[in-house]
Parts: C-alpha cells; structure tokens; sequence
C-alpha cells in the first residue's frame, strides 16, 4: 500500500497538473525545456491564434503565473479582426422593421391618414365625429368618453384599411426573415475552411 502511495505520488510530480503544464508552457522557453517538465508542447507555443475571446484566457494565465510563480509574466499585444463570408445581401435593414411597424401603428391610430381620397357617408361621418373629439378640450370629467370615442372611430375605420393592413404584415415577416439571415451569415463564428483562400491570406498579411 505504501509503495503504491509512494507511486502515485511520484506520478503526480513527473505528471504536472493540465493548467501547471499551460503556465510552464507559456514560461518556458524551448520546446525542449517544456517537454521536460511533462508540458504539452503542442499546446504551448509562443505566439497563438485565438478565437473570440482568446485573449481572456492569456490575462487569466498571467494571473496564474503571477499567483503560482510570484513573477512578472511578459508583455504581449492583442490583435483582433473581423472577417466575414463574401455573400452578397440586400440593403434591408432594422431600420425597414422600424419604418413598417410606424406605419401598422399609423393605421391603428390613424386610420384618417391613409383612407381613400373618395368615402361613403358612413366612413365621412366617423370621420367628422372623430375630429369632433379631438377639437373637445380633455377634461376630468369628459376624458374617458373621448378617449373611448376616439378609438371607437379607429376601430371603426380599420376595414377599409384591411388590405393596407396585410400588405405591411406581409412585408413587415420578409424583414424579419431577411434580418434573421443577416445575422446568420454576417457571425463571425464560422470555420477558417469555408471561407475563399485569397481574402484569408490578405487578411493574415495584414
């Protein structure tokens, strides 16, 4: 039982612990000391390329090395650039979602706004009421009733507006499908082998 004790113990000494044998890694500066000390020299060179983000893990390793050595780990510079696949998109943007629902909430409170030039008296007569309403200066005692009636009219008006209506939820469910894909192709978290070999060998020039 000892001598296994004994074993095991001297195992854990050749065997460095996985985040002991990055820090050597990062300390150490031949391949060959590093392999020495049991460090995976794979995953220890000296200049590395990150993903987003990968530059976190290097202040957390001066921390360790800081914390386990009580030495000034080297200085290093962080690079980062961005680079997307060449697709080709539309000129759709938020700024389309936010023009279509202005326009659903026009017609919802409104609706005078985007009626035909040409209306039956039933349609000419909710109209009037309506700005009748409005004209009415709002008191205590008047506020709930105009505001009720105002709403009324708009209600009222809203299918005359119907095909107007559809039209723009229609086309207010392409933006959002095409903002969708934007996002989906315009992420920067795509693998280095879909992308065309040129504009990665520009980029690693820069």
């Amino acid at each position: 039982m000892n001598q296994q004790r004994r074993r095991e113990d001297h195992d854990a000494d050749h065997f460095p612990d996985p985040i002991v044998q990055y820090v050597l890694g990062e300390l150490l500066p031949s391949e060959r000391s590093r392999e020495h000390m049991g460090c995976d020299v794979t995953n220890s060179n000296a200049h590395r390329a990150h993903c987003n983000g990968g530059a976190k893990y290097d202040q957390v390793t001066d921390l360790l090395i800081k914390r386990f050595f009580g030495i000034e780990p080297p200085r290093y510079v962080t690079l980062t650039a961005t680079l997307r696949l060449p697709i080709v998109q539309n000129d759709i943007g938020p700024d389309d979602a936010r023009r279509i629902d202005q326009e659903l909430r026009e017609l919802a409170f409104h609706p005078e706004r985007r009626l035909p030039a040409t209306l039956d008296d039933q349609s000419s007569e909710l109209l009037r009421q309506k700005q009748q309403w409005i004209s009415t200066p709002p008191t205590i005692e008047n506020a709930k009733l105009r505001c009720h009636q105002i709403r009324a009219v708009n209600e009222a008006l809203q299918p005359l507006l119907a095909e107007q209506r559809q039209r723009l939820v229609n086309e207010r469910e392409q933006v959002a499908l095409t903002l969708r894909a934007h996002a989906i192709l315009a992420s920067r978290e795509y693998a280095f082998c879909l992308f065309p070999e040129a504009p990665l060998r520009r980029l690693m020039q820069l």
